[in-house]
């Protein structure tokens, strides 16, 4: 019965150690859990505050895009329908504006110095002015493409007066290039506190830089082809003046010819028609083709030499004569050619020098059955003829003074000068004379006539 009753006591001690133990063990999972629980609460509170800051991050960067949008159109609705001398200064106020700057401008490179296109500041555009570019935010911009100081630009630039004067604290620069890459001048703000929202500020000016840049280019281009318009169009004065100069001389001195100028096509069309005033009435007027003033047998003769000077390019020369008006008349053409289809014909009326052509043939044959000696000169005193009397009383052939004065010939050191004068003097008073003078054989001899 002690066995027994030590058995039971045993039995249930171990039954109540286990039990205690299975109480430990669920507090301590209770602990556990209760632990994790509290984790978890912390993460959930964590993640829900995570939650809010990306949040309250994404709808300020919704209103910064809206900020930047809403700034961007403002730009573009200030300066879309301005160009010209108009577009600078509506750049910068509208840019001073929306980025809410104290200073604003936009310059061009010109040498070693920058010259203000626009330039804004306390409120209202300034007047233009050039400062020089080294040291200067500006040159490290021209030079790098962009700059930004966030604050301390004075103390960075400290050879730059004018940053003092206005009191800069912050400086954000973009460059400009033309159409081949060249920096050509440069957009940029100034303030006297740090720039807000600098980097959507950096992309503003970005897109009008190159807005900037495209105006200033065109305007560029507008000077450059006003200058050439100048240039040529003095060229071109200059040379309408020389030409009319040149017209005039021409037409005056085809006036002073006495001849006919025409400018005929291949099939005897008149193209043009030139005369002198003083042969007005000696040529017939043409209006249209060459059949109108020349039988057909001179047309005929005249279209041949036309086809023969464009075929040959040489100067086709012959005499025609025909019955014009009343009277005969003796004509000298030449024709040369222009173009392949095209001729200048010239026409001189020589009917007064074949008469006299011919009273000089009806003196010839008197004089050559004289057998006194007898010579004819031309106006210039000038041997024309001489007859077989002459040659055989001098001893000179016509061939000896064709061309030359009989005096240069005839007179010798014996001759008197006195005498000389005497015929000269008559000779240009158109008068006759009678006078005796020694002149000299071709052999040398002298005699007296």
């Amino acid at each position: 019965m002690k066995g027994d009753s030590r058995q039971s006591v045993g039995a249930a001690m171990s039954t109540e150690e286990d039990y205690l133990a299975r109480i430990r063990a669920l507090e301590k999972a209770n602990r556990i859990l209760h632990r994790k629980l509290a984790r978890s609460q912390t993460d959930r509170l964590r993640l829900e505050e995570t939650n809010e800051k990306k949040e309250f991050l994404f709808r300020k960067v919704i209103q910064d895009l809206n900020r930047f949008e809403r700034q961007l159109q403002s730009l573009m609705v200030g300066t879309a329908m301005t160009t010209g001398q108009n577009f600078f200064p509506a750049l910068v106020s509208h840019i001073a504006e929306t980025l809410n700057v104290s200073y604003a401008l936009v310059t061009e490179k010109i040498d070693d110095k920058l010259q203000t296109l626009a330039f804004w500041a306390d409120g209202a555009l300034q007047s233009d002015f050039s400062y020089p570019l080294a040291k200067t935010p500006c040159e490290q911009t021209l030079r790098e493409g962009s700059l930004y100081c966030e604050d301390s630009v004075q103390q960075r630039f400290p050879d730059n007066a004018d940053l003092v004067q206005m009191g800069a604290e912050s400086y954000l620069g973009i460059a400009m290039q033309d159409v081949e890459g060249q920096t050509i001048g440069s957009l940029c703000i100034i303030d006297s506190e740090r720039i807000q929202n600098p980097q959507q500020a950096e992309q503003i000016l970005r897109v009008f830089a190159a807005r900037a840049a495209a105006e200033l280019n065109r305007q560029r281009t507008g000077i450059a082809l006003k200058q050439l318009n100048q240039i040529l169009e003095t060229r071109v004065e200059e040379r309408t003046a020389a030409l009319r100069a040149s017209e005039a001389q021409i037409r005056s001195l085809i006036g002073a010819i006495p001849d006919l100028l025409l400018r005929v096509a291949r099939d005897g069309t008149c193209l043009d028609y030139m005369q002198s005033h003083s042969q007005t009435g000696n040529f017939l007027p043409i209006r249209w083709h060459l059949s109108e003033i020349l039988p057909p047998d001179l047309l005929e003769r005249q279209l041949e030499r036309i086809e023969a000077a464009i075929a040959t390019n040489t100067l086709q020369v012959y005499e025609h004569q025909f019955k014009k008006l009343d009277h005969i008349v003796h004509e000298e053409v030449r024709i040369s050619a222009i173009s392949s289809d095209e001729v200048l014909i010239i026409v001189r009326d020589i009917t007064d020098r074949q008469k006299a052509k011919q009273e000089l043939t009806k003196l010839s044959r008197i004089a050559s059955q004289t057998g006194e000696g007898v010579i004819i000169t031309n106006a210039n005193g000038q041997t024309e003829w001489v007859n077989a009397g002459f040659t055989r009383i001098t001893g000179y052939q016509l061939s000896d003074l064709l061309g030359r004065k009989p005096g240069s010939v005839l007179q010798g050191a014996g001759t008197d000068p006195a005498t000389v004068t005497q015929m000269r003097a008559a000779l240009k008073r158109k008068h006759g004379f009678h006078v005796e003078i020694l002149n000299y054989h071709k052999d040398g001899t002298p005699y007296w006539i």
